[in-house]
């Protein structure tokens, strides 16, 4: 009999991976619970990668063109799917102040409300994430 701790994520879910991934995407999107939290992340380097295989293109080589849309998506999704915190962007973008970040963060929310072409690359990036919008 194999071990069934050997299974476990965040030591809460313990069964099938199957069952595991299931529970994983139901709980995504919680704000108040650690585990919905935690499986509800997206991590850096999947979110740069979608935006990579999105674009064509390098991270490096967009990350610091003037008026790309992509280090701005990088960074909304950073902090919605990442969860993470606006320093931790900050230092992901190359040392980025936090106060510019959650500007930048704020302002791409709202240019999102309204720009056709942004709506349809970011629903493309959560379907490569397999995420919700």
């Amino acid at each position: 009999m194999d071990n069934p701790f050997e299974r476990t994520v965040d030591q809460v879910l313990i069964g099938r991976t199957e069952w595991v991934e299931r529970m994983a995407k139901w709980l995504r999107g919680g704000r108040e619970q650690k585990l919905r939290r935690e499986l509800g992340r997206v991590s850096w380097r999947e979110i740069v990668e979608a935006i990579d295989r999105l674009k064509g293109e390098q991270w490096k080589d967009y990350a610091d063109r003037y008026g790309d849309w992509g280090r701005e998506l990088a960074m909304y999704l950073g902090r919605r799917w990442g969860r993470m915190r606006l320093r931790e962007i900050g230092a992901a973008v190359g040392g980025t102040d936090y106060a510019a970040v959650s500007a930048a963060v704020v302002r791409f929310g709202r240019r999102l409300q309204h720009d056709r072409f942004l709506q349809k690359e970011l629903a493309k990036v959560a379907r490569t994430l397999n995420v919700d919008c």
